[in-house]
């Protein structure tokens, strides 16, 4: 699952954030943080985009355990 470390936060004072990155297995150069959901994919449980989950499902792809 892809994370980026960034620091941020009230002035004067830096905080730690965790900001999740789209981990689309059918497109490994997505880094949009707009994560709408997570699916399982060969064990792992990945964060999808909104954008990446609408090409996901116009695909023909079949959903189950024994395909993951």
């Amino acid at each position: 699952m892809k994370k980026n470390l960034k620091l941020g936060g009230n002035p004067g004072r830096d905080e730690l954030i965790l900001q999740e990155r789209c981990a689309n297995p059918w497109n490994g150069e997505c880094n949009n943080t707009n994560i709408v959901l997570y699916i399982y994919f060969k064990g792992s449980k990945l964060p999808i985009c909104r954008a990446c989950w609408n090409k996901i499902a116009e695909m023909d792809v079949e959903w189950g355990e024994e395909f993951a």
